[in-house]
């Protein structure tokens, strides 16, 4: 019981038998709590230990003093380089001896524990190296262009509970608080972001830049799943940019039941606040069928798009062929709501601006727009052709 801290230094911890190599001999006892803050620490278990062996050696999992679980990073370090962590120097001289009697055994490595959440930049020698945990483990970040955290720093992302990363999709898995930039806000990036099923996330944008990519998908920058909520904040004086190129997405997707709110910062907690340039600005666009901010195309599992609440910010919605607010083509609308912000909405098509997409031309079924109301904030709508621009 009790903690086991490690904050500099070498050191090569080995269990004998069944004994971990830091914590407990007896499987039975209760675990140290074990804190790494730096150092070059290689913890290897008994040839016989089995209970703790998802904890590399350890017997309780390791996090920093901030709370966050580490994963290990193995470095060939042979040439003795200098290595930095996140910019923390670590160890140079890190080689080993793993025979107390015979001196020429020897690892010529570094083992460097991290936090296993967000991004982290290693620099061996002159070279640097940005990590990253994902689905495939711990990964080279150069497919991730996104940053993220905790909004609230006291309250650390877990890995697997609160988000996780699956091929170039960051998948948001919690209600805890998240804030979501660009590396380089100034370059567009390919990755996106979805909530999944049954959470109602709590995200700010504070510097995206996402273009995404495929064409013949219903793929969007940003995704809700059907069944689930998000809160979108964005971060005063930051821009960003949301688009999607799918033939059948949207900048923000949000089809089904759950709900949408978009608002800035200041208009979050005061609803009497006026936006001005220093509020989080969004750019929102869909180039083919799908709406920028609402339903995918009703050609392609579009739902109605339903439950939008615009609170603030400086936003600028456009669409080729949808609806800006509201319905991709062939797709009505219902409860939504603009309370404030600076809004310029351009509808595509024959798509209203604020509202449903346009009719299918083909079919008698209507399409509808229900339950539209604007309560404040500047609206410049523009509808497409013969469309109204606000409403259906």
């Amino acid at each position: 019981t009790g903690i086991i801290r490690i904050s500099d230094g070498v050191v090569y911890a080995v269990g004998s038998g069944s004994a971990d190599a830091i914590g407990v001999s007896d499987s039975v006892a209760n675990p140290a709590n074990i804190v790494i803050d730096g150092g070059s620490v290689y913890p290897k278990c008994g040839d016989n230990c089995t209970v703790h062996s998802d904890k590399i050696g350890m017997s309780s999992l390791p996090k920093d003093s901030s709370g966050r679980e580490l994963i290990l990073l193995e470095i060939d370090n042979s040439g003795n380089e200098s290595i930095t962590v996140n910019g923390k120097a670590y160890p140079s001289n890190s080689t080993y001896k793993t025979d107390l009697i015979n001196s020429s055994t020897k690892v010529d490595k570094s083992y460097v524990f991290m936090p296993k959440s967000g991004r982290n930049s290693v620099t061996v020698g002159d070279t640097t190296t940005d990590y990253i945990y994902t689905e495939s483990g711990l990964s080279n970040a150069e497919n991730m262009k996104l940053d993220f955290c905790a909004t609230d720093s006291s309250k650390p992302l877990v890995y697997g509970t609160d988000y996780k990363i699956d091929g170039s999709t960051l998948k948001i898995l919690s209600d805890k608080g998240i804030t979501v930039k660009n590396v380089d806000p100034t370059q567009p990036c390919s990755n996106d972001i979805y909530i999944e099923s049954g959470v109602s996330a709590n995200v700010t944008l504070a510097g995206v830049n996402i273009s995404y990519p495929s064409m013949w998908t219903d793929g969007s920058a940003f995704c809700i799943a059907n069944d689930s909520n998000a809160s979108i904040t964005l971060a005063d004086g930051t821009t960003n940019t949301l688009i999607s190129d799918s033939m059948y997405g949207c900048g923000i997707a949000k089809d089904g039941t759950g709900t949408l709110t978009i608002t800035c910062e200041k208009a979050k907690n005061d609803f009497s606040h006026k936006c001005d340039e220093g509020c989080g600005t969004l750019s929102a666009k869909a180039n083919m069928y799908g709406s920028a901010i609402g339903s995918t195309s009703g050609q392609y599992n579009g739902k109605t798009a339903q439950n939008i609440t615009v609170l603030g910010g400086n936003i600028t919605a456009a669409s080729k062929h949808g609806a800006a607010i509201g319905g991709g083509i062939y797709t009505g609308a219902e409860n939504i709501t603009v309370s404030g912000g600076n809004i310029n909405a351009t509808g595509g098509g024959s798509s209203a601006a604020i509202g449903s997409g346009e009719k299918d031309s083909s079919s008698s079924e209507a399409v509808t727009a229900e339950n539209i109301k604007i309560l404040g904030g500047n609206i410049n709508a523009v509808g497409g052709f013969g469309a109204a621009a606000i409403g259906g």
